[in-house]
């Protein structure tokens, strides 16, 4: 699973990073993939 945005279209969110908020359940390991490692590893960048 991984975030992205829409962004700057209208029915997306004014700032992006308000979509934290929908992420409760997850601990900080899985909100960080979500938010950020995932999409790292699916290009080939992971550090």
């Amino acid at each position: 699973m991984l975030f992205g945005s829409d962004w700057p279209h209208g029915e997306g969110l004014a700032e992006p990073l308000q979509f934290l908020g929908e992420l409760h359940g997850f601990d900080e390991c899985e909100v960080r993939r979500i938010m950020h490692d995932n999409v790292l590893a699916l290009l080939g960048n992971q550090r």
